[in-house]
């Protein structure tokens, strides 16, 4: 990614005023190149050890926060509520220590006000391939998140490499995460590109696990975590890619390249389980998941379990909060979802989208869908739901009919291999 200068969202001939006069000083100059700085006087920068850096992965701002390029000339600012991660070297320029962001050029510094620890974000591995496309950022556009969230303002032209693009905007990495700008801020290298993906996916539907040493399955779905590991190690010798919810998005709407042996694996409810038996063989892949946590069920503030699981591979998405119940007589399990009031659901719904920081997607309460369901949802800002109903999914599925793959505890390593066409 090249070189880019950024400042908070604000109106943009403040952003140019700011540049001005918060970045280069009163004069107006640009920001000194390396060259201008090896000829000026600086006092000189040593390394430092980790333990002089902040502990924290990642950051999330609370006030805005400055941001210096290794030679202590400010070229950005952080919005506040924008996340970033911290890489765990950096150096000191007098009795100041200087902590780089990851798969940049940028540092901030360790005493900065405004620096708030931040938890609720799973880093994962970037799996959308390029499109072989590169654009140019206008000046002064702005970028987004997913949730659209403005982030930064980009205050001179930027290329960057396009790896999603629908009707609206385009998408590139930006610290392992997907940042937007809208299209008519970007001029491309070439028109869109024909996308080369799967003809489908299979989202893997799991609910319980067991340990076979010391117990004993009471339920269909209970799966052994000897199977279980067995499982995952049959993804990785078939070299299957597990992918995030928002690279499955993008692929069901058609606007971005997946790997073309590619998966989802989601785990419903939010058994005990999950963290004590399938999280540590999840981590230790290193792999994608989404748990779908019946939210009504645990304690709120949400127990520090989850948030640890987040941290290493599985995303927390709803299941509701208080809709796994029956209530809607002769519609399917009677998933309350179905004939819940109006209001009720939506608050119901965005109740358990908080709890799982800021989710978009939902599985229906006993796989229970109708009409009024979605709707629900739709109002709830809910980009795409799951049903329990069997099969793959496909770019251009309805969003919110998704079928999953169920997988039983009888499955085994044989037949789950026989299920997903595997070797």
């Amino acid at each position: 990614m090249s070189w880019m200068r950024i400042l908070p969202k604000i109106n943009k001939p403040a952003a140019v005023l700011a540049l001005l006069l918060g970045v280069s000083g009163c004069s107006g100059n640009e920001v000194p190149t390396a060259s201008d700085v090896m000829e000026s006087e600086v006092t000189t920068s040593a390394p430092v050890s980790s333990d002089q850096l902040l502990s924290y992965w990642r950051i999330k701002a609370s006030e805005p926060i400055l941001v210096y390029d290794d030679q202590q000339s400010l070229v950005a600012t952080i919005e506040p509520d924008t996340v970033v991660t911290l890489a765990q070297n950096g150096y000191r320029n007098g009795p100041t220590i200087y902590q780089q962001l990851e798969n940049t050029r940028w540092y901030i510094k360790t005493d900065a006000s405004g620096i708030v620890e931040d938890t609720s974000w799973l880093l994962n591995e970037p799996h959308l391939i390029p499109m072989g496309v590169h654009a140019t950022i206008h000046k002064d556009a702005w970028l987004y998140d997913f949730f659209d969230h403005h982030c930064y303002t980009v205050v001179e032209p930027m290329e960057v490499e396009v790896v999603s693009w629908d009707d609206a905007r385009i998408g590139f990495y930006f610290q392992n995460n997907l940042v937007y700008v809208d299209i008519d801020d970007v001029d491309v290298s070439n028109g869109k590109p024909q996308l080369n993906n799967p003809d489908q996916v299979e989202v893997l539907m799991y609910h319980f696990f067991y340990d076979p040493t010391m117990e004993t399955p009471t339920d269909g779905n209970d799966v052994s975590i000897v199977d279980f590991q067995g499982q995952l190690d049959a993804l990785k010798a078939n070299d299957v890619t597990l992918l995030t919810m928002q690279e499955l998005y993008h692929y069901l709407n058609g606007s971005a390249q997946i790997p073309d042996r590619s998966m989802v694996l989601t785990i419903d409810d939010g058994d005990e389980s999950v963290y004590r038996l399938a999280y540590p063989l999840i981590k230790d892949a290193g792999v994608n998941a989404t748990l779908f946590l019946i939210c009504g069920w645990f304690a709120d503030p949400r127990p520090y379990e989850f948030t640890e699981m987040a941290q290493s591979g599985i995303e927390l998405q709803s299941h509701g909060f208080l809709m796994h119940q029956g209530g809607c007589s002769g519609m399917g399990h009677g998933g309350r979802l179905q004939c819940v009031d109006f209001d009720e659901g939506v608050a119901d719904t965005q109740r358990s989208m908080a709890y799982v920081d800021n989710g978009f997607v939902y599985c229906y309460p006993f796989g229970d869908v109708n009409e009024h369901a979605v709707e629900i949802l739709k109002a709830s800002g809910i980009k795409m739901a799951f049903t329990t109903e069997y099969g793959p999914v496909s770019t251009g599925d309805d969003l919110y009919h998704l079928s999953r793959i169920r997988i039983s505890g009888d499955d085994g390593i044989d037949g789950f291999k026989t299920k997903l066409n595997l070797n």
